[in-house]
C-alpha cells in the first residue's frame, strides 16, 4: 500500500513539474500559423517577400518600444533597403490616427510604417490575426504579438507569430 502511494506521490509530482515547465517555456514559444488573412494596410505597405506586422498603441511604455527597436536592429542589419523586410506598426489606440502612428513608428526608424486602425478595422483585424486586446477606460492590454506574412498567390499568409518574449534579432534573422 505504501508503495502505490509512493508511485501516485512520484507521478503526481512528475505531472506538476510537466505542466509547469510548459506554462513557462508559452511565452518563448513561436508559432507556425500558415493562415490567410485580408488587411487593407497589407495591400498598401506590404512587401510580397516578408512582411512584419505588430499591433501595439504609441502611449505603450513597454511591450511596444521594445518590440520597435528589435525592428530597427532587424532594419539596420540590412545593407541593402531593397532587400528590408516591411514592417508595420498598427496603432490600437482609440485617440490615435494614421499621422501620429506614423510618427510614432518612424521615431524608431524611418522604414517602420505606421497604421491606425479604426475600431470597424481592429474588429475585423482581431477576427483575422486572433487578436486578444482588451480596452477599457484608457487602458490598453494586447499580447504584444509580432507576426511574419508572405504573400503566395495573391493571398497574404500569417507564416509565424512571435510572443513578445520570443522577440528577437536572432529569431526574425532565422526566417526572414
Amino acid at each position: 500500500m505504501a508503495r502505490i502511494i509512493a508511485v501516485k506521490n512520484i507521478f503526481g509530482i512528475t505531472l506538476w513539474g510537466v505542466l509547469l515547465v510548459m506554462i513557462f517555456a508559452i511565452p518563448f514559444i513561436t508559432y507556425d500559423v500558415n493562415k490567410s488573412v485580408e488587411a487593407e494596410f497589407l495591400n498598401q505597405h506590404g512587401d510580397d517577400r516578408a512582411t512584419l506586422v505588430y499591433f501595439g498603441f504609441s502611449e505603450c511604455d513597454q511591450v511596444c518600444p521594445v518590440a520597435l527597436v528589435t525592428f530597427k536592429q532587424l532594419l539596420d542589419s540590412y545593407s541593402q533597403s531593397q532587400l528590408r523586410p516591411a514592417v508595420i506598426f498598427v496603432d490600437i489606440g482609440i485617440e490615435s490616427n494614421t499621422r501620429m502612428a506614423n510618427q510614432y513608428a518612424s521615431s524608431f526608424h524611418q522604414q517602420i510604417i505606421g497604421y491606425h486602425a479604426s475600431q470597424e478595422q481592429l474588429t475585423v483585424l482581431s477576427d483575422s490575426f486572433g487578436l486578444n486586446i482588451k480596452q477599457y477606460q484608457g487602458e490598453i492590454m494586447h499580447q504584444g504579438r509580432t507576426y511574419l506574412l508572405r504573400k503566395d498567390t495573391g493571398r497574404w499568409n500569417i507564416v509565424k507569430s512571435f510572443n513578445p518574449t520570443a522577440l528577437s534579432l536572432i529569431e526574425l534573422t532565422k526566417v526572414i
